[in-house]
């Protein structure tokens, strides 16, 4: 959990807010501290997330935001649960046009919004996908079941909905256009559409499988 950082974290008394946010300092082996807010959306989804990222940023005046939690991963992509994965972008699946078929069925053609993650950040996170040391670190201070297998970090496309997904052919055309995929979640591309849109805060979404 994030609340069990060393940040040294305290209530912030938000008047008005339907949201419960922390306030905490992180102190940089460089001898640099940085303010960090940090909350928990109440509802999952692209729309409650877009909704609590922008009254945040307008809030907090955010430089970067960073969305953490669990998505589901793509098989065949060299990936075990608890890996990481690390959007080099957000891709809304659900974007594009419902027709009817020739059959009578109703029939999605999809036109997949995409929104990058700052390539100074990713430049950033290549060190870490290639250190085995601090991966593993991370890995041993975890306090639940250990994995059998090294934990790996990945960087790639993500893709975001407004439902779950339980289906292994709708999981394949989403993949379609998207051959690259690692993870599918429901809020990814709320936060980067929040930032966009707030175009002085960068976003950075890292999950687990």
């Amino acid at each position: 959990e994030v609340l069990n950082l060393p940040c040294s974290w305290k209530l912030f008394d938000s008047e008005n807010a339907p949201i419960i946010f922390y306030e905490g300092t992180i102190n940089t082996i460089n001898g640099n501290s940085y303010r960090v807010i940090a909350c928990s959306i109440n509802k999952m989804g692209m729309q409650a997330t877009a909704s609590v990222a922008s009254m945040m940023i307008s809030k907090f005046q955010i430089k970067y935001i960073f969305m953490t939690g669990i998505c589901a991963g793509i098989r065949n992509k060299d990936l075990n649960y608890g890996d990481i994965v690390i959007a080099e972008n957000s891709i809304d699946y659900g974007s594009g046009k419902v027709v009817e078929g020739v059959d009578g069925n109703l029939l999605f053609k999809p036109e997949p919004n995409q929104l990058p993650t700052d390539q100074t950040l990713i430049a950033k996170l290549n060190s870490f996908v290639n250190n085995d040391q601090e991966r593993f670190k991370i890995q041993k201070g975890f306090k639940g079941n250990q994995s059998k297998f090294l934990l790996k970090a990945k960087i790639g496309p993500v893709a975001s909905g407004s439902y779950v997904v339980a289906s292994q052919s709708l999981v394949e055309s989403i993949m379609e256009p998207n051959r690259k995929l690692l993870a599918i979640d429901m809020e990814g591309y709320g936060l980067y559409l929040a930032c966009h849109y707030f175009n002085q805060t960068k976003a950075l979404y890292i999950k687990s499988i």
